[in-house]
Parts: structure tokens; sequence; C-alpha cells
């Protein structure tokens, strides 16, 4: 059987309808190990707990603040000291991969409004994935500007460029920096139009790939309208397995190495 690896879901919320289905179902078709991965304090925090609770079935955890917690009526609050040290010791455990999921989205703000914002939220976890000697997971949307001038300051730290969608361009300069990126794809590589897109997956170079859900979000084709499940990280395997033309055994092989080897998961 298949060994495969989702590196980015959000199962653990406590709105995903059926956690227990949705790993008995991976299961069945290869998913040996996903991570959830937090999106703020609580968010951090139930993702921990699930890990714990799911360790046998190959949960891990990564914990962290989504950039669009980086609005000026909440970030006082997440780059207090209290939530910062409570981060800290979440990241501490064993279960803990990984720090983020944060970065630079101004899909939907205007960046004027959030550029300082996200910039110091994304110093802060930086500046904790060094002190601890963990990968992060950046969340990049109409904004890599600020991720370049900004990782440019920690190229000690890795990770992955979560749901990378953008252009070849880009992410030529991704590879290209002292970081070693990975690049993380998802289901929006099966219903793109944006040939650019479509190149860009092609162009990642084997070695640098990695398979995520985001489950419950970004449902591949063909089950576009329906709650995504880390079971469909087959799915988005089999479609660039069409695209990159390589065998679907060989891209989940070293897409799993990959992961195990950049989040150290055992």
């Amino acid at each position: 059987m298949l060994q495969i690896t989702d590196t980015h879901c959000h199962i653990h919320e406590k709105d995903y309808p059926d956690a227990k289905k949705s790993i008995q179902e991976a299961q069945s078709v290869g998913i040996t190990n996903f991570i959830c991965i937090g999106t703020d304090l609580e968010s951090s925090k139930i993702a921990v707990q699930f890990s714990k609770d799911h360790k046998k079935e190959g949960a891990f955890a990564a914990i962290g603040i989504h950039p669009h917690e980086a609005t000026e009526e909440k970030v006082k609050l997440n780059l207090s000291r209290k939530v910062w040290d409570e981060l800290e010791e979440l990241a501490k455990q064993p279960e803990v991969v990984a720090i983020g999921e944060f970065g630079f989205d101004f899909f939907y703000h205007d960046p004027k409004e959030l550029t300082s914002n996200q910039m110091e939220l994304a110093r802060r976890h930086l500046q904790l994935a060094s002190k601890l000697n963990l990968p992060v997971v950046l969340h990049v949307r109409n904004a890599f500007n600020p991720f370049f001038e900004l990782t440019r300051d920690f190229p000690e730290v890795s990770g992955v460029i979560h749901s990378f969608s953008d252009q070849p361009e880009i992410l030529k300069r991704i590879l290209s920096l002292e970081n070693n990126f990975y690049i993380g794809l998802n289901g929006i590589i099966t219903f793109t139009n944006d040939s650019g897109q479509l190149q860009s997956a092609k162009n990642v170079p084997l070695e640098r790939l990695v398979l995520e859900t985001d489950a419950p979000y970004l449902t591949p084709t063909p089950l576009r309208g329906t709650i995504n499940n880390i079971k469909n990280t087959l799915i988005i395997a089999q479609f660039l397995s069409d695209l990159r033309g390589e065998e679907l055994e060989k891209l989940c092989e070293v897409t799993t190495s990959n992961a195990k080897r950049l989040f150290k998961l055992k």
C-alpha cells in the first residue's frame, strides 16, 4: 500500500464533523501521518491535545497564529507576553513538530493596514522556531514581498510554504533562498485555471515537494462542494502524478520522505 503524509489539515477543530471517521478513511488509502495546524492559541492547544489522543493514528501538531489574527482588534492580545509564553510551552510538547501557520495575507485586507502587524507576528514565530530548532509552516497569499524581506533575516529556519499557488518566478525565488523551504501543494492545483500555477506545480523539484489537504477547506476536484477529508491527499497525489509525469508510487514515497525529514516525524 502507498504511504502518504498530509502535512497540513485542521480536522482537530471543534466544528469538523467526524474526525474519527476521517482518520479511518484516510488510513484505508495509505495516509500514515497528518499534521494538525493551529491558527491561534486556542486552536493550537486543541491541535496538541488532538495529536496526543490520536498519536497511534499518526497525528502530529503545529502551533501558531494565522495572519488573519493580526487585525487591530486582535493583534494586541496575540502579541502579548501571556500568549507567547503559552505558545512556547506548547511548542515544547513532543507532539509539536512545527511553528505555524503564520505569515502574510493581503487577499482580504489592505496591506497598509496589516503589514506591520503581520510582520511583527511573523517575526515572533521565526524567533521561536529558531530558538527551539523547529521548522515553520508559512501562509503567504498575495504577500510575497514581506515574506522575502523577513525570512532573509532567519536563514537558519526551514519549513514549508503552505498552499503554494503563485507563479513560477516566485517559486524560483523561494527555491533559491538559504532556508531550503519546501512547497506544499493541495486541492487548489486540481481546480485552478491559472496556467502559471500549474506550471509552478510542474516546476517544484520532487525533493522539495510535500502534499497537504488543508481539510476541511480546498476540497479537490472531483469532490468540490463537499467537506475535505485527509484521505483526499491521495487524489492530490494522483493529480500531481499525472500533471508532472511521475509514477504515483514514487511521488508518494518521496513526498512522504520529505515530510518525515522536514518535520522529524517518527
